[in-house]
């Protein structure tokens, strides 16, 4: 009987394929005769031929590291550890094709990506595909052969050429790569986990798309089965509603797990709440459920589990719902209360980030727009610039420092407008998807903190790099979501398929 592998014995013997792989692409590479940049396409064939073996060697190093798991960071004062990070302009240039590439692979691989999924699950004892549990990610392979690339003596335009260049026979590759090791997997006896199936029936998109959500719960709570409601006290039919509304949220699997224990714990005292409250059930603006939102929020882009900071306001969260829990008759003012506390927490944790950057923004204030090369710390690169984002297809490569010309782009300025001090975005910067908390802006500058553990620093923009990573889809806007109206919305549409 075959031996039934563990994980990391499973991803060391991946990565035993992984020049294999690496000398398919290239090969792929050299055989092209139509490519994305055909100008450059002698100059990154090539490289192929003088650096062939370099690049195997050095993308298998850089993979492994890749995968090597993270030590956690030690706590450390937070004015110990922000660093400035002032990002070069070609650094944009990069990230976008980064992402392309990622995206691409993610795309042709889809289907055996989510096979191994299922397989990776069954290593790690999951009887259901509930979470990411495969470390062969596609961006890891895009990563390490970018890095790869980055020993090679030539320039940042060729490199970009190269990648993409590199995209599809990548793509194939890992395609191919991800269904040689479900099979290799399945031959040593792993039974795959299973996904787990919602059968929403044809209704469900086309419905989605042609009924937005409720503009309140009442038009939900009239809509309720009639059985639903029948064992409660006359004029308290409305009650119904909430256990549902709570099932809709803690179902939805867009809670963390820690999240989800305080809406549990939040539950009874919601009852008690609606009970002497009928209001409680008519809008979503109710302080209760903006409550929950700001909780679910702060857990969001505070990601890491091990965050002190998330750790300190979900603790906080839970003495507040617990304090609401000890009340003899909670009702509205105590959700306004608990969230004006919990709102303050936040606040003085930015005014603490505030603080800790305060060196970074004094330099930044004092150099201004005229911040160059020249004026730059010692260590440190360029603010990001993003001029030369006019069309990928040529502006990145044709020359460095091509200009964005009147209608090339469609970007949003006017987003920008609304964006203060403490406002989150999400966004890629050096290959990363990363949380940052707008910290101050002047003239053409913004500093965004980064809490990631070990990251925690902060990177300086220039206004032109946002407007063209926001263009780019590189770049999104975090505020809470309605946590109430999006379980409205999946009541209704189950109610309409008769569930």
């Amino acid at each position: 009987m075959p031996h039934r592998p563990t994980l990391p014995q499973f991803v060391d013997d991946a990565l035993s394929r992984a020049p294999l792989l690496m000398q398919e692409v290239l090969s792929g590479v050299a055989a092209l005769s139509h490519s994305p940049v055909p100008m450059l396409l002698p100059d990154v064939q090539r490289l192929v031929r003088l650096y062939r073996a370099d690049l195997v060697s050095q993308f298998t190093r850089q993979l492994s590291e890749l995968l090597q798991p993270q030590p956690p960071a030690p706590n450390q004062p937070l004015r110990r550890l922000v660093t400035l990070s002032l990002v070069e302009d070609q650094a944009v240039a990069t990230d976008v094709e980064l992402s392309r590439s990622v995206e691409a692979v993610r795309s042709t691989a889809e289907a055996s990506l989510r096979e191994l999924r299922a397989f990776t699950s069954a290593l790690v004892g999951d009887l259901h595909v509930a979470r990411d549990t495969n470390p062969l990610k596609p961006e890891l392979f895009v990563r390490a052969l970018w890095l790869a690339l980055g020993d090679l003596p030539t320039s940042t335009r060729l490199q970009l050429a190269f990648l993409r260049c590199a995209t599809p026979p990548l793509a194939q590759g890992l395609r191919l790569f991800y269904a040689a090791a479900c099979t290799r997997l399945e031959d040593a006896g792993v039974t795959p986990s299973s996904y787990r199936t919602i059968v929403t029936g044809t209704l469900s998109r086309s419905w989605h798309r042609q009924h937005p959500p409720p503009g309140d719960l009442t038009g939900l709570r009239h809509t309720l089965p009639t059985e639903s409601a029948a064992m409660l006290p006359a004029g308290q039919e409305g009650l119904a509603l909430l256990p549902r509304i709570f099932g809709a949220i803690l179902q939805s699997g867009e809670l963390a797990p820690d999240v989800q224990a305080l809406v549990q714990r939040l539950q009874p005292v919601a009852l008690r709440v609606a009970q002497r409250d009928p209001t409680t059930l008519d809008a979503y603006t109710h302080p209760m459920w903006e409550f929950m939102d700001r909780i679910a929020f702060l857990a969001e882009v505070h990601t890491q589990p091990t965050d002190p900071q998330r750790q300190q306001l979900l603790a906080q969260a839970g003495q507040l719902v617990e304090a609401m829990a000890q009340e003899a008759q909670p009702d509205g003012a105590s959700f306004r209360w608990a969230l004006k506390r919990l709102t303050a927490q936040a606040q003085q944790q930015f005014d603490e980030r505030l603080q800790a950057a305060a060196d970074h923004i004094a330099t930044l204030d004092t150099l201004g727009p005229s911040f160059t090369p020249t004026t730059a710390e010692a260590g440190h690169t360029l603010p990001l610039e993003a001029h030369s984002l006019a069309t990928v297809q040529s502006a990145l490569l044709d020359t460095a420092n091509s200009q964005v010309t009147a209608g090339s782009a469609l970007v949003d300025e006017r987003w920008l407008d609304d964006q203060q001090p403490g406002h989150w975005v999400r966004v890629f910067i050096n290959g990363h998807w990363r949380m940052l908390q707008l910290l101050w802006h002047a003239d053409d500058l913004w500093l965004y903190a980064e809490l990631a553990n070990p990251t925690r620093q902060t990177w300086a923009l220039r206004q032109s790099a946002l407007e063209r990573l926001h263009g780019e889809g590189l770049l999104r806007e975090l505020r809470p979501r309605s946590l109430v109206r999006r379980a409205a919305a999946r009541l209704m549409r189950q109610i309409a398929q008769g569930r």
